[in-house]
């Protein structure tokens, strides 16, 4: 494995960042890492740090926001081809040592945002389009096929989650013959990736589970899948 990200867009275009044991600092500040001389860009902006064969990126609280995807995320476990945009700059994180030239093209809608006119005092509106979606479908549902136990099957369940829905962290639970009563549970943090169990109101899951219908609170978001 070679973790690294590369610019394809800004300032930095074509320069290659390596991640190693610190963590990879991302901002406008001289002492960062991958200093940006970017209006959009927060002297502190977000950092990348790789463990346990998985890349963490966290925001730092910038004014602007850390977008994969085109989603906007606090904090992610970012995967090989994931676009990670900073600013006016857009990096690929990418793992392997053979790339996809594909994966090395900007989208319709990061182009519009890196070489677009917007004022470069704030952010404009950065919307994720339906073929970040659908390809991170497309992804699962190619893979999906080949696997073999429920554990498998959930862990890509919460890795297209984590692509596709900026969420903090997402729990799966598995019923018996009993609704009332949870079998198992996986869980996942973006910003932690040792699946750590989570809170869980189980009295609200079973309602959903039983009348098959999402329930939304402020936070939460609390949705059946059945077979």
């Amino acid at each position: 494995m070679n973790p690294r990200i590369l610019a394809i867009s800004g300032p930095l275009k074509g320069s290659q960042f390596i991640l190693g044991d610190a963590d990879l600092k991302v901002g406008r500040g001289a002492r960062n890492h991958v200093s940006l001389n970017d209006p959009l860009v927060s002297p502190k902006h977000c950092c990348l740090s790789f463990e346990y064969d998985r890349c963490l990126l966290w925001d730092c609280g910038s004014e602007h926001g850390t977008f994969v995807n085109e989603f906007s995320f606090p904090a992610k476990i970012v995967v090989h081809g994931d676009h990670i945009r900073v600013g006016r700059t857009v990096f690929v994180y990418l793992l392997q040592d053979d790339v996809d030239e594909r994966l090395l093209s900007l989208t319709d809608t990061e182009r519009n945002w890196c070489y677009g006119h917007h004022p470069p005092d704030r952010a404009g509106p950065y919307e994720a389009t339906k073929a970040t979606t659908l390809a991170a479908l497309l992804r699962m549902n190619a893979s999906i096929n080949e696997l073999r136990s429920a554990e498998e099957i959930q862990a890509r369940i919460l890795d297209f989650i984590f692509q596709v829905i900026p969420a903090h962290r997402v729990s799966i639970l598995l019923a018996g013959d009993d609704e009332d009563h949870f079998i198992s549970s996986t869980h996942r943090s973006a910003a932690s990736p040792n699946g750590d169990a989570l809170p869980i109101d189980e009295t609200v899951a079973s309602k959903v589970l039983r009348g098959g219908v999402s329930d939304y609170q402020e936070q939460v978001i609390c949705c059946p899948m059945t077979t």
